[in-house]
């Protein structure tokens, strides 16, 4: 990172008419969404004389954290398959966010303006200080990780391989399993005038596999990132953990597919441990460690299942209540190691809102907000909260118990200040359960 170019003031902010008329069109439906479908004067006119700068969300999800700037993400295991948590730095996080900024760059060559990542909530240092940014995305997607400010560490966090290592008897490492496609599976960002998603992940990489990553591959090696080359064993048993649709408290079985591709008999035991996690993949507390012995015959498919009880995990979850299941294992007639992991993401109950009323400027409306613990033990010094904005201040309120099955309603008044379209939101925590939230639309008339 550094100071601009000294002729950044003789480039226009934006770049040409070409970069960014795709983004006038979605700017000026922002406008007139605002305004009015008559206000289509107010909307050019800001445009012409082009009074902003352009700023998205971005999320980027298994996203890498590269703690040690070797562009890969390196997991390793005992020589028996086991994870060695002490000796494994790098992590996944379940998302991480970052900003874009539409800008000319003119330290850059062309075609590098356009979107930028600028990261405030930057994960590393950069030259002795937390920042990130800003970081052409072009260049990221091209592999032109030479390029101020930043790009090797935004490259890792959407493009790295994920290698499994096993570390010998003599302390040595080798390596066990690349998966190349578990990192960056996806960047989103909000869609235009709706809540919904907008997929730009190919604005960061090409398809995995296509001949158009091998080479942005192949560029980003000239320029100092190390790929694991290493030609490994191949393999014939694999494994893999199933997809969970799982509630917050109910128990749930872990769901593991081997399949034996052989024509000879495989055995192995599989070291299955399950440890909460927050969103960064920062390790909290184990909730399950199992050793399922698995024997497959020529050419089998076998699932095992790994029963997770809910009183095991439940008092343990942090704030987002994922639980990451790691399954490794050795084949004993081989020595090959076999690897799956998966985060499991369990889902909270919801609050429902409702508004009744007629949604008009000053009139008096009521909002109320239902929610019923479906759990089997207390929920004490619960704290509520809604608000809207443009409609509602925010307002609180305290429970000291909810017992188990019980329901409650909190109903409050409302006097919209201005009219268009809003939501009122409600979210509900206490320390059994976190982040469990519910909200509702309206439009309101002048």
């Amino acid at each position: 990172m550094g100071s601009s170019a000294s002729q950044e003031d003789q480039v226009p902010l934006l770049g040409n008419d070409e970069e960014i008329e795709p983004i006038f069109e979605e700017l000026k439906l922002v406008l007139i969404g605002s305004h009015g479908a008559g206000k289509n004067t107010i909307a050019n006119a800001i445009l012409k004389e082009k009074v902003f700068t352009f700023w998205r969300v971005v999320t980027n999800f298994f996203s890498a954290h590269d703690n040690d700037g070797n562009l890969k993400m390196d997991i390793i295991l005992d020589e028996n398959g086991k994870l060695d948590r002490s000796r494994t730095k790098d992590s996944i996080w379940n998302y991480h966010c970052w900003n874009e900024c539409f800008m000319a760059r003119s330290d850059l060559p062309s075609g590098f303006g356009g979107w930028q990542v600028v990261d405030a909530t930057p994960q590393e240092t950069s030259d002795g200080l937390f920042r990130c940014g800003p970081a052409s995305v072009a260049a990221i997607k091209h592999g032109q990780i030479c390029y101020p400010f930043d790009a090797p560490f935004v490259f890792a966090e959407v493009n790295s391989d994920v290698i499994f290592y096993r570390r010998q008897k003599d302390g040595t490492l080798e390596v066990a399993k690349v998966n190349p496609t578990h990192v960056g599976r996806m960047v989103l960002t909000k869609a235009v005038l709706h809540d919904g998603r907008r997929d730009i992940t190919n604005q960061y990489k090409f398809p995995e596999g296509s001949p158009e990553e091998r080479r942005v591959l192949e560029k980003a090696e000239e320029f100092g990132c190390q790929r694991e080359k290493a030609s490994l064993p191949q393999g014939d048993v694999e494994v893999e953990v199933a997809n969970l649709d799982v509630r917050v408290g109910d128990n749930f079985d872990v769901i593991l597919q081997f399949k034996n591709h052989s024509d000879q008999r495989r055995t192995f035991d599989v070291y299955v441990t399950g440890t909460v996690v927050y969103y960064t993949g920062v390790p909290s507390t184990e909730v399950v460690f199992k050793t399922p012995k698995v024997k497959l015959d020529p050419q089998q498919s076998k699932e095992e299942k790994v029963l997770v009880r809910g009183e095991d995990y439940m008092h343990k979850l942090v704030e987002q209540a994922n639980i990451h299941i790691i399954a490794t294992g050795k084949v004993k007639e081989t020595g090959q190691i076999i690897t799956a992991m998966k985060v499991i993401s369990m889902h909270n109950p919801k609050l429902i809102v409702k508004v009744t009323g007629s949604p008009r400027v000053s009139e008096e409306m009521y909002v109320s907000v239902e929610f019923t613990n479906p759990f089997k033990f207390n929920l004490e010094n619960v704290d509520l909260r809604m608000e809207g904005p443009g409609i509602m201040p925010f307002k609180r309120k305290q429970y000291s118990l909810i017992a188990p099955g019980t329901s409650i309603t909190w109903t409050e008044t409302f006097s919209p200040r201005r009219a268009g379209s809003t939501k009122l939101i409600a979210s509900l925590d206490c320390a059994a359960l976190r982040q469990v939230y519910g909200e509702t639309e309206l439009t309101v008339q002048e």
